[in-house]
């Protein structure tokens, strides 16, 4: 699998850096689903669907929406590293939305 790695240092703000890797520890019990702002993307105690005002973002009519976070170990041969995964970069990996593998991960429980 390739992942897509850009550094954020503003000396090399524009450069981009491809690397294959594999992900031997990477399962569903490495993904942490909850519900979060649909704007900033912070844990909301709101129910799914609601509108609300976030305290974190101070966002009006943002909607409490299932976000994900996946933590896996990579290596490309060399070396290893622990890398976090958000909502959007796990669907492109997963090929699922949020809300489906929040479905999906409440079935198994």
């Amino acid at each position: 699998m390739s992942v897509f790695y850009k550094q954020s240092s503003t000396t090399w703000q524009d450069e981009r850096f491809w690397l294959e890797v594999t992900m031997p520890t990477a399962t569903a019990k490495n993904m942490y689903v909850y519900l979060g702002c649909s704007k900033c993307g912070r844990r909301s105690n709101e129910p799914e669907n609601a509108v609300y005002k976030c305290l974190k973002c101070s966002a009006i009519d943002v909607t409490s929406i299932p976000r994900i976070t996946f933590k896996v170990d990579v290596t490309d041969g060399t070396a290893e590293t622990e890398l976090t995964f958000f909502s959007k970069e796990v669907e492109i990996l997963t090929g699922n939305t949020c809300a489906e593998i929040r479905s999906l991960k409440q079935n198994v429980s």
